[in-house]
């Protein structure tokens, strides 16, 4: 069977899917009914040729009557044998997760930093053809390995796809208009006048050095996630790896990578204003994380802003970030040392609280003109 014959035959499985979900109702329950098992074996059996599907079932064979277990699928999907996901899905902030299907082609990032940076877990992805659950935009983003409704834990470590088309469209929604009518002219010069495609490749690569970069530091991510869970901590967390990625960007450009550049201007506009034309600092933790990097990056004077226009400093913005990244690893060092002391969770309490406290300062820095420019470019768009 060719290629074009074969994904043809995954768009079909979306909209099989898209169907059987509107007539079942487990993931209401959490329990595969036996009717529900008997609808999906039948609608589905036709392509169980197909390794995603077969294993699918197999799992709703395990789980009939029972609480949903899609394990094995899950595990299956994230080898990316095949470039379709189907499982039944949860999250709290996606009320139509549940019985759902995507087909997708991946996006790769850029060959440099893929070699200089090994084990990143990231995947970036365009979806091709999905279901209802995962056409709630701008609900969807990424798909994580804790989204599927599974019962075993995941050995392989910390896996993500990215969904690079929403990233697209919402910088098509906001973040184009906002770089063309609030942005000094000279600030972002080199993202205003990218191409969509490697604009793509640019988010690609932004996730792979995000997730790398978790892995890292004093704290990773993935040991310590009890610590950076809470709002204000996760968004010290998300701005720590995107400076991070900043910075490498901007070093491998002062290297002759040229394309380095483009990639820092991306991530930093991404996290420094993006998130925060959309989202409430006060519910989401990346619209925060833009609050504190740019307090940071107020005090300082390598960013000024009014409620009309935010402009950089370019020539300021390296040794900025390395400081703001300096004062996070510190912190961070702090905390380390509590934990490996084993201390009281009252010292272990003061150390996180070192943490929110940095977070708070550099979030109410400059407060009202973060406001007033934000509000403004929310009104205008």
């Amino acid at each position: 069977m060719s290629q074009n014959e074969l994904r043809l035959q995954y768009f079909e499985i979306v909209a099989v899917v898209d169907e059987i979900r509107k007539k079942i109702q487990s993931h209401k329950d959490d329990i595969l009914s036996v009717a529900d098992h008997r609808l999906i074996l039948d609608s589905l059996s036709p392509f169980s040729h197909i390794r995603t599907v077969q294993v699918f079932l197999e799992d709703c064979a395990n789980c009939a009557g029972k609480p949903l277990d899609f394990s094995h699928t899950r595990d299956f999907v994230f080898q990316k044998h095949e470039p379709l996901v189907l499982s039944f899905f949860k999250a709290p902030y996606n009320k139509e997760y549940g019985l759902d299907a995507f087909v997708y082609e991946i996006e790769k990032p850029d060959d440099y930093f893929v070699e200089k940076f090994k084990g990143s877990k990231a995947t970036s992805i365009n979806i091709l053809k999905c279901t209802n659950g995962f056409d709630q935009y701008p609900l969807c983003v990424a798909l994580f390995p804790e989204n599927f409704c599974a019962r075993k834990s995941f050995k392989e470590g910390f896996n993500v796809f990215y969904f690079v088309n929403v990233f697209e469209r919402r910088f098509q929604e906001y973040g184009k208009p906002t770089l063309a009518r609030f942005v000094d002219e000279k600030s972002f010069w080199r993202l205003k006048r990218v191409s969509k495609e490697f604009r793509q490749k640019a988010f690609a690569t932004w996730h792979y050095l995000h997730e790398y970069f978790h892995s890292t530091g004093s704290l990773p991510l993935a040991d310590h996630m009890k610590i950076k869970s809470t709002r204000k901590a996760a968004a010290i967390e998300e701005s720590r790896v995107d400076v991070l990625s900043i910075l490498e960007c901007l070093n491998s450009a002062n290297d002759n990578f040229s394309d380095g550049f483009i990639y820092a201007e991306l991530i930093l506009f991404e996290r420094l204003i993006r998130y925060s034309i959309h989202s409430n600092p006060d519910e989401n933790y990346d619209a925060k994380s833009s609050y504190v990097l740019l307090g940071f990056l107020q005090q300082s004077g390598t960013v000024s802003l009014d409620d009309q226009v935010l402009d950089l400093d370019r020539m300021g913005l390296k040794e900025s970030l390395e400081n703001y990244l300096s004062a996070v690893d510190q912190l961070e060092k702090e905390i380390r040392s509590a934990l490996d002391a084993d201390m009281a969770e009252a010292k272990l309490k003061s150390a996180r609280s070192a943490l929110v406290n940095f977070a708070d300062r550099n979030a109410n820095e400059g407060l009202i003109l973060k406001q007033s420019f934000f509000n403004n470019v929310r009104a205008k768009l």
